[in-house]
């Protein structure tokens, strides 16, 4: 398996199954990009996050770039849709980046910048 195809199936996890990937795959500390937060959160406090959220459905994770500059560090960026438990839809244009710890890839970085439903690339 490729490593771009390694970091989205990683990424794909975040999106599918919950806290113990969350656990697994973030970094010590992650900064976080969102619109309504921005900044560093330990790894045990956004798999917390993430045990409380309400679940995804409908996921279509559609990629957009892949870079990798140094042995260490990579960074993927895609467009994603998806639903969540009781329906309200959610799109976004979304980047990650990521560390090599060892064997393991971790997420450092995490940005999300929402679309509007009706501005989704006609791939979604």
């Amino acid at each position: 398996m490729s490593l771009q195809d390694e970091l989205f199936a990683i990424e794909r996890g975040f999106w599918e199954r919950g806290a113990p990937h969350f656990r697994e795959y973030m970094d010590d500390q992650c900064l976080i990009s969102f619109a309504d937060f921005a900044g560093v959160r330990k790894n045990a406090d956004i798999a917390a996050m993430a045990q409380d959220a309400p679940s995804w459905s409908d996921i279509d994770l559609d990629a957009r770039g892949f870079l990798h500059p140094t042995p260490e560090f990579a960074l993927i960026n895609y467009e994603i849709g998806a639903t969540r438990t009781g329906g309200d839809r959610h799109r976004a244009i979304v980047t990650t980046g990521y560390v090599r710890r060892g064997e393991s890839w971790k997420a450092a970085f995490h940005g999300q910048a929402v679309l509007p439903i009706e501005a989704v690339s006609s791939t979604l």
